[in-house]
């Protein structure tokens, strides 16, 4: 919820949060993900691209924890835009749509990209 709200304070919260969840269960590849996110919608919301690589780092992080998880991969190729990595961030969100065909987030990226 938090992440959706989509505000600085509600961004933050998100993090502080995730980070949480991820230190109690390393292995919650959701919580990776969806923290791979918040810091990728931090970064772009203030211009700062060292959080992109961060959230990256985590994407993939997710992805190594469950290779099946699309949200991670399209989160992933979304960073990657924001980066300039197009053809990296396009592999990225089709091998999500690969994964889950009916999720219009994931349809909603491609388009993005």
């Amino acid at each position: 919820m938090n992440l959706m709200e989509g505000t600085p304070t509600s961004i933050d919260r998100a993090i502080h949060m995730l980070e949480r969840a991820t230190d109690r269960d390393p292995k919650y590849a959701a919580a990776w993900a969806a923290l791979g996110a918040a810091y990728d919608l931090k970064g772009s919301f203030l211009s700062l691209p060292d959080l992109s690589k961060k959230a990256i780092e985590v994407e993939r992080l997710a992805i190594a924890i469950d290779p099946t998880l699309s949200d991670a991969h399209r989160w992933l190729g979304l960073s990657l835009m924001l980066i300039a990595q197009y053809d990296d961030a396009i592999a990225a969100i089709m091998k999500a749509e690969r994964l889950d065909l009916d999720n219009a987030s994931v349809q909603s990226a491609l388009g993005r990209a």
